[in-house]
């Protein structure tokens, strides 16, 4: 089991470009943001 939606959606973006990607990708609220090295084992853990 794992914690992830059907349509779950995901950025992978610099943080000076994040409101400019999520509003042309159309998000909102709620939202999660993951900021760090983290982010690299996204990948590797899905």
């Amino acid at each position: 089991m794992n914690a992830t939606k059907p349509d779950e959606r995901i950025i992978t973006t610099t943080l000076s470009s994040l409101v400019s990607q999520a509003e042309e990708q159309g998000f909102g609220s709620p939202s999660i943001i993951v900021i760090g090295g983290i982010v690299a084992l996204r990948e590797a853990l899905s």
